[in-house]
């Protein structure tokens, strides 16, 4: 009678939904614990707003579409700043520490208790074992709120310490012990799965990165392994473009360490897709960029078995390898050279773990034009914030409160500090000083709606009390096709001006690991989409104004 009455409620509808939010819930918690306390640290001491604080203070908001407005911008200058202690090198965010800690007090700051690699395995475990994942959205839950991170956290605390660390080392056995096999065991809820493309591509790519994790032992690395064949098993060859790339650069390394996992995975993969590089099958045919990897990977391959010794092992999970990409490449198919993918075999992988590089815009100047440009989306795109925050009902007040729902910059943008100000126009000037680095050209196409758009526009207010944000509706418009794949490069690169800003203090003054401090291919759309949707409001605006962006 108890098995039945166990069954019966694991198995109702509810109960399933109380388990999914369950786990994620506990994995998050010391997450959510930090941010409220920082909330309240910002509004008590806070003497100084530095660029990285004001771009990311407000992840948790619940703002869904920028990061400019939810910034606590109200100033003490009798305080001083309050800096976080330094953390031990190795620990991640949200930390793990033991909930023994003596340094906890009342006005401490510093890293929270919180659930411990094996404490995360047994929960996983009884969840696993006694309710099961019998659903696609369970398991994506899972997935990303809790699986993803601690997959990111291990990729990001690689390091020649790693071996050292024991938070390292429990955090692999947790992954590669319990979540690979278990997302392993469960890879049948990834087929079908294209609304849910941007967190499997992400969590495709953070787990091949596992790969190259020095501290993994033999058996962790198989179980990185056995998972990404199973996952892609199950999805679309056109989901391995990103993947290829990253393959044929890690062949040139042609390290025992790190090759053999991609060797099996590229092998099974074109055993499998045999008939989509060929004829076709339910997938349709391979494109021309598809073949062209292809055969650059079998090159790689060659060339790299020819340039060392003779290595039984090695050669063992290369030849099948060849074998299966030319099986399924056409006989008739031929290599042209150019292009820039012939370059991927030329470049290096930095063993030292992931750095993030702008491009170098010291010499670039913005013509006077977009100088115009650039300070008429400041207001525009500040206005844009606070009618959005108007609509749920905030107003204005000295002080930053989610509780009263009172904010200090609810007020026009000509009565805005000089550096809030700056913040707004340098966002918009560092993204159109990128496109013109990377050779884009601005041509006013359009003097009409130029005119237009400068006759259009409407004051918001002069003081606070009849402030009324009035921004241009930029919502029905579309972007061009080239500027589509502008404004992409515009937010990656975005995201690697916040990510250097936030390495470089880091090194200088330590601190927590945010848990999006990696490349951009490792995001989720969830993380992409602030810096997507200042992107594609830049270029709209500069549309807008007749421009046309090539």
């Amino acid at each position: 009678m108890l098995t039945v009455r166990r069954r019966s409620f694991a198995n109702s509808h509810q109960h399933n939904v109380n388990v999914t939010h369950s786990f994620a819930k506990l994995a998050t918690e010391v997450k959510a614990n930090r941010n409220r306390l920082q909330s309240k640290q910002y509004e008590r001491k806070l003497s100084q707003l530095r660029e990285e604080d004001f771009d990311y203070a407000n992840e948790g908001d619940d703002e869904s579409h920028s990061d400019y407005g939810s910034v606590k911008s109200h100033l003490d200058d009798d305080t001083k700043e309050n800096n976080p202690p330094t953390p031990k090198k190795g620990s991640t965010s949200p930390p793990i520490t033991r909930s023994g800690s003596k340094k906890r007090g009342p006005e401490y700051n510093g890293p929270l208790p919180g659930l411990l690699p094996n404490h995360k395995g047994s929960v996983l475990l009884f969840l696993d074992r006694v309710y099961g994942i019998d659903s696609q959205d369970m398991l994506f839950h899972f997935l990303e709120q809790s699986f993803l991170p601690d997959l990111r956290a291990a990729t990001m605390m690689d390091s020649p310490r790693a071996l050292e660390s024991d938070t390292a080392l429990a955090l692999n056995r947790y992954l590669c012990n319990a979540v690979l096999p278990l997302l392993t065991n469960h890879s049948h809820f990834f087929a079908d799965a294209e609304h849910h493309a941007a967190l499997l591509d992400a969590t495709l790519h953070t787990v091949y990165r596992m790969n190259r994790l020095k501290s993994l032992t033999k058996n962790q690395r198989d179980a990185v392994s056995d998972f990404l064949v199973a996952i892609t098993r199950e999805l679309p060859p056109g989901m391995m473009i990103k993947l290829l790339r990253k393959v044929i650069v890690d062949i040139q390394q042609m390290s025992d360490m790190n090759v053999l996992v991609p060797l099996r995975l590229m092998t099974l993969h074109y055993e499998r897709c045999n008939k989509y590089y060929g004829s076709g099958n339910q997938y349709g045919v391979a494109t021309e960029v598809e073949k062209r990897l292809s055969m650059l990977l079998f090159y790689a391959i060659f060339d790299s078995l020819g340039s060392r010794p003779y290595d039984p092992d090695l050669f063992g999970k290369a030849l099948p390898c060849l074998t299966a990409i030319g099986s399924a490449i056409s006989p008739d198919y031929t290599l042209t050279s150019g292009g820039d993918d012939t370059t991927k075999l030329k470049e290096i992988v930095d063993d030292s773990g992931w750095v993030p590089k702008t491009v170098d815009v010291s010499r670039v100047d913005l013509p006077r034009d977009l100088q115009s440009m650039t300070e008429a989306f400041a207001e525009h795109f500040h206005d844009s914030w606070a009618s959005r925050k108007i609509e749920k009902g905030w107003v204005h007040g000295d002080l930053y409160s989610r509780q009263n729902l009172t904010h200090p910059r609810l007020k026009p943008y000509s009565q805005l500090k000089e550096f809030e100000k700056s913040f707004y126009k340098d966002r918009c000037a560092e993204c159109l000083k990128a496109l013109l680095a990377w050779n884009y050209t601005f041509e006013l196409t359009d003097r009409d709606a130029a005119d237009r758009a400068a006759s259009a526009r409407t004051p918001s207010g002069t003081t606070i009390q009849n402030f009324a944000p009035k921004p241009v509706d930029l919502s029905s418009m579309t972007l061009e096709k080239d500027m589509v794949s502008a404004g992409e490069k515009m937010a990656e690169h975005s995201h690697l001006i916040w990510a250097k800003k936030v390495w470089n203090d880091l090194n200088t003054k330590g601190g927590f690991l945010p848990t999006t401090l990696v490349p951009w291919d490792l995001l989720t759309d969830f993380e992409r989409r602030k810096d997507r949707f200042r992107a594609t409001e830049i270029l709209k605006f500069v549309q807008y104004h007749g421009y046309h962006v090539e």
